[in-house]
């Protein structure tokens, strides 16, 4: 019995951590004379941090007690700080702020409806600040303001190849006077420009207001004039049109209110963000954060994630391993509430987060295991929770009113359990409530509502494996969105909207879609993604949430057999494309191939469409055939966190096999290419394997050249050849998912499928 207890006690304390000193903190403490004890408290915890480090003790506890704690700069927490919790005495109660207070507020002398304040710091370029008044973050000023058109600028197609743009060309005559922009403080005023799939926040260096340009700090980071969506100004005292929105001038360092109904310069309670982090995290292991209240901290030039002035999160930092930051609030700030890289075991619990300009939890740059639970997080700029690691977990999350997405996620082995997530996507494009590539992943239990105009679940860029099971969508006309992914299982949830519903697996191969509950308004007769479906079955309910659902009925859509495909058209080349007596050189990739053909099929002749993708081009001169296969074999993210688990990478063991009379010739990706006849090898003398890459996307693209006496049409002249057939089977093969395989048609390489007709000269294309 003894030894029983005794391992029960050990069993217990293994689970509760064990500090050395406890040392106290208090806002009527004294770094100088004070000692740390509860009797004498330090007054700053920047000063508990150096007193632990300096310790006998090498697992210290601080106790912050209740009251306001003001940070000008963070403090940091190494591995040598010897510190194991900071925590407040009453959860709740010890409030850590970056920000300063704002007091001698008057009435702004240009404009009435304003109040105005000085700057109670000095202010940094570029920068961005949170406000707060009276408890309540106060709304910077934007014009032209949320839910009112965005001003047009000047782009059109020729733009949209034009990246990283310095320049935005604004039309004036869309603005309420031509001189509208001319006083613009560019001190602090920037710009606001969404675009293809982000958002481009560019300060500007140069207003010439008189022909409407603005010269730009930055570059634009994408093309402008593709799905240009205008701009809209933030910062300025345009955009100072209701009751509870500021803006700061960089030129005067004064800030510009305009007061909510009661609010007066003497019941004004105001502070500004200033410090970039309150708690800096460096490479500690096993540190508790618990019960405080953080505040109040600003964005400057120069951090962020990969940042040299490092993140701008109330609590940020670098590898950190084991972190636990529990029962926290994180508000009003307007960087992120907690930025991290390359976190270890580390979780966020049971916190509420709202008020940040950036994400509310975020995992950055790769990392292992921990997760996010219990956690209330909304009212944020950008994600809910952006979590770029493996084996990551997000569970029992209450994530709302979001800029981008509720949560981001770049991971393999990741679960996503049991969380509600609606009011998305609220200005951002491109995303979903959940968004990102998720691999070897289980989406189950969440509840996905009213998320406008995008997925509830967007599984992007060669996500793999993942399945969604038992999930709930309501008001969600577009509960999914597959791009470019592979065997997604999605199973038995429910799914409910009044409007005609989208169930999208673009670009994506041998998806399950099954056993499903689909609640809408029409009957599903088609769906234009089965295609890329291997299994299209679930239960249908026809009617509206008001009026009641109908009889369920099974609803089973099947892939029809496709037609034979049209020849392929070889064109002819001018001259050989290999030079005679050399090898073969990359730069030879850019002969002019006239036509293509997609490998579309599956060994019955159905759509078979998806990722990867094989193209086939030919082309044809008096002495050889030319075949060149581009194979994009991985679309699959290069972001940290998301890595393929298994053998390899998907394609390792993948090749593309092109049958004629008696010849097959394979090709695979390593650049070796084989050939069923002993006699007919290849060599740098008559083929070459290119491999290449881009966003995300690996492949290769071979040229071959085949004598056209295999094919009994030598000693002939190109003209002579003109109308010329070769028949011929193509396949795509993949060894390590042997269902995942196209081609050219349901021949199985008997020659009969495809045909290659050598066509005349085509004009070149301008």
């Amino acid at each position: 019995m003894k030894k029983n207890c005794l391992l029960a006690a050990l069993l217990l304390s293994a689970h509760i951590p064990v500090y050395g000193a406890v040392i106290h903190v208090s806002p009527q403490g004294d770094d100088a004379g004070g000692d740390g004890s509860a009797e004498r408290p330090y007054a700053s915890l920047a000063k508990a941090v150096a007193a632990a480090r300096n310790g006998a003790d090498k697992s210290n506890e601080i106790v912050l007690a209740d009251g306001m704690y003001r940070f000008c700069a963070s403090v940091t927490i190494d591995a040598k700080s010897h510190v194991s919790c900071i925590r407040a005495a009453n959860p709740g109660k010890a409030v850590l702020s970056g920000a300063a207070e704002i007091s001698e507020w008057k009435e702004d002398p240009k404009d009435g409806r304003f109040l105005i304040a000085d700057f109670p710091f000095e202010i940094i370029a570029n920068a961005t600040y949170a406000l707060v008044i009276n408890g309540v973050g106060a709304k910077m000023a934007l014009y032209p303001a949320k839910g009112k058109r965005a001003l047009p600028y000047f782009a059109d197609a020729a733009d949209i190849a034009k990246d990283n743009r310095t320049v935005i060309r604004y039309n004036k005559k869309a603005l309420p006077s031509g001189d509208m922009f001319k006083d613009l403080d560019l001190a602090s005023a920037r710009l606001i420009v969404p675009q293809e799939w982000a958002k481009n926040r560019p300060f500007i260096a140069t207003n010439d207001w008189q022909n409407g340009v603005f010269y730009l700090k930055g570059r634009t980071n994408m093309p402008l004039g593709r799905f240009n969506q205008g701009y809209r100004i933030s910062n300025s005292i345009q955009g100072m049109t209701e009751p509870g929105t500021w803006m700061y001038e960089g030129g005067t360092a004064k800030i510009r209110y305009w007061p909510r109904k009661g609010e007066t310069p003497e019941n004004l309670k105001a502070s500004i963000s200033r410090a970039v982090r309150i708690i800096t995290v460096s490479k500690v292991k096993n540190l508790r954060i618990s019960g405080l209240v953080l505040e109040g901290c600003s964005v400057v030039p120069g951090c962020g994630a990969y940042g040299k002035k490092g993140p701008a999160a109330v609590i940020g930092g670098w590898k950190p391993q084991g972190l636990i930051v529990e029962n926290c609030e994180i508000r009003n700030t307007a960087g992120s509430g907690i930025l991290v890289t390359k976190p270890v075991n580390s979780e966020v619990r049971n916190c509420k987060i709202y008020g940040t300009g950036g994400h509310g939890v975020h995992y950055a740059d790769g990392g292992n295991g921990g997760g996010v639970y219990n956690c209330e997080i909304f009212n944020v700029g950008s994600s809910g929770a952006y979590l770029q690691l493996q084996y990551v977990t997000l569970r029992d999350c209450h994530i709302h009113h979001t800029g981008r997405s509720a949560a981001i996620l770049w991971t393999t082995g990741g679960q996503v359990i049991s969380n509600e997530f609606s009011h998305t996507m609220l200005s951002s494009r491109d995303g979903g409530a959940i968004y990102g590539a998720m691999n070897n992943s289980l989406f189950e239990g969440n509840y996905c509502h009213d998320c406008g105009d995008w997925p509830g679940l967007y599984n992007d860029e060669g996500g793999k494996e993942t399945v969604y099971r038992g999930n709930k969508f309501v008001n969600c006309w577009w509960p999914f969105h597959m791009h470019q992914t592979r065997d997604i299982v999605v199973t038995n949830n429910t799914m409910e909207c009044d409007k005609p519903m989208r169930f999208s697996f673009q670009g994506s191969a041998n998806a399950v879609f099954r056993d499903n509950l689909i609640r809408t308004c029409k009957e599903i007769v088609d769906d234009r993604y089965l295609d890329f479906c291997k299994v299209w079955e679930n239960y249908v309910e026809t009617g509206s949430s008001k009026k009641g659902w109908g009889a369920r009925k099974l609803v089973r859509l099947e892939k029809k057999e496709k037609p034979l495909k049209s020849p392929i058209a070889a064109f002819p080349t001018k001259g050989s494309i290999f030079p005679k007596g050399g090898a073969f050189t990359p730069s030879m990739f850019a002969t002019p191939w006239k036509a293509s053909r997609g490998l579309d099929r599956d060994d019955k002749g159905r759509a078979y469409t998806g990722v990867p993708g094989c193209w086939l081009y030919a082309g044809y001169d008096a002495e050889n055939l030319y075949i060149k296969a581009s194979y994009e074999y991985n679309k699959f993210t290069v972001y940290p966190g998301c890595t393929t688990i298994g053998s390899g990478n998907w394609g390792e063991w993948d090749g593309v096999k092109l049958f004629f009379k008696d010849l097959e010739i394979t090709v695979f990706l390593d650049g070796t290419i084989l050939s069923s006849d002993p006699s007919f090898k290849f060599d740098a003398m008559n083929s070459s394997v290119k491999r290449h890459g881009g966003c995300g996307a690996k492949g290769y693209t071979a040229i071959l050249a085949i004598p056209l006496k295999r094919f009994g049409l030598d000693g002939m002249t190109v003209e002579s050849l003109v109308g010329k057939t070769i028949n011929f089977d193509a396949e795509f093969y993949n060894a390590q998912y042997k269902e995942t395989r196209y081609y050219e048609g349901p021949s199985k390489g008997d020659g009969l499928a495809g045909v290659i007709r050598l066509g005349a000269p085509a004009p070149d294309k301008k």
